[in-house]
């Protein structure tokens, strides 16, 4: 899209230089995580033989509800990988999170894992998985236990008491697949902390996820270093 924009002077959103130019305010397209999925899947979804019967039959409505269907889809999996950052991030504005907000953070990252879900840690030799769920509060959360309540409890540094981290996420990093209940998900996460507004850590979650019973969860994934998040 930016591509064609880039040499149409007509359009609302022609170049900014060229606006400025012309005493019009410059606008920029916007790419918004949705409309980056769909546009790279375009090929794919038009090839669709609903698609191909609904130009031949004069019926838009069945590849109109596809559509409708499959944005909705993606518009899910947006706020699945939102609520990991939210989950991932210091609540209290004036101080470190108190135990009990810590224990809800971490119960709410769990929710969004399905059961038998894996995260495999890249950034330490050798690289570490954690499987199955665990449930807080037992053995299966004890450090060494290697569940993802292991990892979210003693491992990442986001959920431990004495660290005020938020995590950012580019929007623009952030890419959606589908394949009918299963989905590919990448996005990646900056953690920088509150009090300094230091970075502390650069990683990515590029990994599965998978509808169950008609909500999306995380489902496998992986967890490497990352540099700058250019575009």
């Amino acid at each position: 899209m930016a591509s064609q924009l880039k040499g149409n002077a007509n359009h609302p959103c022609q170049p900014h230089r060229e606006r400025q130019r012309s005493g019009h305010r410059a606008c920029r397209p916007i790419h918004g995580p949705v409309d980056a999925v769909r546009e790279r899947d375009l090929g794919s979804r038009t090839a669709d033989p609903s698609h191909a019967m609904a130009a031949l039959t004069g019926d838009a409505g069945l590849a109109t509800s596809r559509d409708d269907d499959a944005t909705g889809q993606i518009a899910e999996l947006y706020l699945l990988q939102a609520a990991f950052h939210r989950a991932a991030s210091v609540h209290n504005p004036d101080g470190l999170d108190t135990q009990d907000t810590l224990d809800q953070r971490i119960a709410d990252m769990l929710a969004l894992w399905a059961d038998g879900g894996s995260l495999t840690l890249n950034t330490v030799s050798p690289a570490r998985t954690f499987e199955e769920r665990g449930e807080p509060g037992t053995a299966s959360c004890a450090p060494g236990s290697n569940t993802l309540c292991d990892f979210f409890t003693n491992v990442a540094g986001s959920f431990q008491p004495d660290n005020r981290f938020v995590s950012l996420a580019p929007a623009y990093k952030l890419h959606l697949e589908l394949d009918g209940d299963k989905a590919t998900i990448y996005f990646e996460c900056h953690y920088f902390d509150a009090n300094t507004w230091q970075a502390k850590n650069h990683v990515n979650f590029d990994g599965t996820a998978k509808k169950v019973n008609g909500r999306w969860l995380f489902w496998q994934a992986n967890a490497s270093g990352v540099g700058v998040p250019y575009p």
